[in-house]
């Protein structure tokens, strides 16, 4: 396993960071027990970052506490804030602070590595407020460490930019993907270039480019769509996956040959941007192991990352055809 400083941060984080769900959505079908077997098999594989919420339910905090054991404290854990159980954000300094207590308590760790303010919005970032509320929650030493997730909607670059403008924001966390490039691939530019830690999400387009294909949009969507993408996008990233599978095939069929789609998710994903750390979501021991494989491989070479640039541009003008 490959290791990078996440920013400013001086975290030592693993390329690949664990997301850990709770038993519903990417996860549904798995038992608690399952969620502690993938966290330890995720720490034997040489994972050491993992990212979790209180909204994700308590059942996912007990899954690391419990996956990891003693290695917890050796571990990097990473909490999403902002987001309530019944609905809709909050991001006033009693909220975050009661978060971060409820996961510190459900862990058995405080201060958390890394508290990451969940999708906050372009103008919750223009609030100051918002920056004293984090820097509150190192003062009271319920984190040791700040980040802000961009939620992938219109505004996501200026949010990301306006993150930038704030010393508290150590690293950032967004979406980006092969279906997915842009403004992901600018955010992680200017990002780098403000010393910021890179923490890509969403890596294989809401479990697309995993080869788990739900069968129900209707029931799946909501989870899959991530941050507040307009509804109806995963049926149209759908669509856009199966045009460049089947370009790909036709031009670099050695690539897809020498790679699963996952692994050619992550891939690009290394060779095309600056990053530290990949966020994955994976339901067996044997996924894991695949993502992991990917992210020890060569870096593509410039030419195979153009090609997929180019055949995700040519997929998404209005002319494209699968046929």
């Amino acid at each position: 396993m490959k290791y990078n400083v996440l920013g400013r941060t001086g975290l030592k984080v693993s390329a690949i960071a664990y997301a850990v769900y709770g038993v519903h959505g990417p996860y549904e079908g798995l038992s608690r027990r399952d969620l502690a077997e993938l966290v330890k098999e995720a720490w034997s594989l040489g994972i050491n970052f993992y990212i979790t919420a209180p909204v994700y339910g308590m059942e996912a905090l007990e899954a690391l506490r419990r996956g990891l054991g003693e290695d917890i404290e050796e571990a990097v854990v990473g909490v999403l804030v902002g987001y309530k159980r019944g609905g809709g954000q909050s991001f006033e300094p009693e909220f975050l602070t009661s978060s971060l207590e409820e996961a510190c308590e459900a862990l058995g760790k405080c201060p958390v590595d890394l508290a990451i303010i969940h999708d906050p919005g372009l103008e919750v970032l223009r609030n100051r407020a918002l920056y004293e509320a984090m820097r509150g929650l190192v003062e009271d030493e319920l984190a040791s460490h700040l980040a802000v997730s961009i939620s992938q909607d219109p505004d996501a670059l200026l949010a990301a930019r306006e993150a930038l403008r704030h010393d508290e924001v150590e690293a950032l966390r967004f979406v980006y993907n092969v279906l997915e490039q842009e403004p992901g691939a600018t955010i992680a530019r200017e990002a780098r270039e403000k010393g910021r830690g890179i923490i890509v999400a969403m890596p294989h387009a809401g479990g697309l480019m995993l080869g788990e294909t739900p069968s129900s949009w209707e029931n799946m969507e909501p989870y899959y769509a991530g941050g507040k993408r307009m509804r109806g996008w995963y049926r149209s990233a759908l669509v856009l996956y199966k045009f460049m599978e089947k370009t790909l095939r036709e031009e670099l069929a050695t690539l897809l040959e020498a790679n699963t789609p996952a692994q050619l998710a992550l891939r690009f994903i290394y060779s095309s941007i600056p990053v530290d750390t990949i966020e994955v979501a994976a339901r067996t021991k044997e996924k894991l192991r695949e993502l992991v494989e990917a992210s020890e491989a060569p870096l593509l070479s410039k030419e195979e990352v153009e090609k997929l640039r180019q055949i995700y541009e040519k997929g998404r003008s209005p002319g494209a055809s699968m046929s």
